[in-house]
């Protein structure tokens, strides 16, 4: 069983709120430097939060004019359903698979014009409740905290590996994990099976590289014991199968993995 990975993106909360701690955000203090320094404060908030805004806004209609622009917008897809949450570190129980009839159908333009748009109405209600707080109720700190998140969150975006970054799509999955054909039950009884197996043979590729290393430490120990002709002898005739056998080991399995790419055809 694979450990639950930790989030670092989970710390920004906390690092901001400690962070805004530290910084004057109040204008109303006992003294004119200290009012001077909280109201300077709050404008760079506000500025900053507006520029980056704007770098969003900017991103996000550089991408429109390439999701416009690609030659296979016309193509019919399939795209499975977005994933439910989970509870973090890996409690509660184990995502449902997918099932054939919850694939939408689509082409990669509408697909994607309908992934920038949520993306957009969620970066204009953020920034409206952002703005609202900070000029209505003079709270601030959700200022800070979006202009951190929101450039986080965008490298998190599929358009944005796609589109900025150039991701290529490895074997056996592509960009929105779509299919080129309608997937059946079947169908993607064999690719979760398959895809399980390639987990679980990763996996267990780690333990013959550090049993390589063990024994590779205990034969070269016994050599420096043993007699002068056994010394020059044994590790040519040892060595050699146990570095083939790791190397061997530590090799990807190509056939698994280009059967779970072209599993389809």
């Amino acid at each position: 069983m694979a450990e639950p990975k930790l989030d670092w993106k989970m710390l920004m909360l906390p690092a901001t709120l400690f962070l805004t701690r530290k910084i004057n955000f109040k204008d109303t203090g006992d003294t004119e430097e200290i009012n001077a320094q909280g109201a300077q404060n709050i404008l760079w908030a506000q500025q900053g939060f507006i520029a980056v805004v704007v770098l969003m806004a900017t991103l996000y209609f550089y991408l429109y004019t390439r999701i416009n622009a690609q030659k296979d917008k016309e193509e019919k897809i399939w795209v499975p359903p977005k994933a439910k949450p989970q509870l973090p570190f890996g409690m509660g129980p184990p995502a449902e698979p997918d099932k054939a009839e919850d694939y939408e159908e689509t082409t990669y333009l509408g697909y994607e014009i309908k992934l920038l748009r949520e993306s957009a109405w969620a970066l204009a209600f953020s920034a409206g409740i952002s703005l609202f707080m900070s000029f209505k109720y003079k709270v601030h700190v959700s200022l800070l905290m979006q202009s951190l998140s929101m450039p986080v969150n965008a490298l998190d975006m599929p358009l944005f590996k796609k589109y900025i970054l150039g991701s290529k799509t490895k074997a056996g999955a592509r960009v929105y994990n779509e299919e080129k054909t309608k997937p059946t039950a079947e169908f993607l009884r064999r690719k979760l099976a398959l895809a399980k197996e390639i987990g679980a043979a990763s996996e267990k590729k780690t333990v013959p590289a550090a049993a390589s290393s063990s024994s590779s430490s205990s034969s070269s120990s016994s050599s420096s014991t043993s007699s002068a002709p056994s010394s020059s002898s044994a590790p040519s005739s040892s060595s050699a199968p146990s570095s083939s056998s790791s190397r061997d080991a530590l090799k990807p399995d190509e056939p698994r993995v280009q059967e779970l790419a072209d599993i389809d055809e």
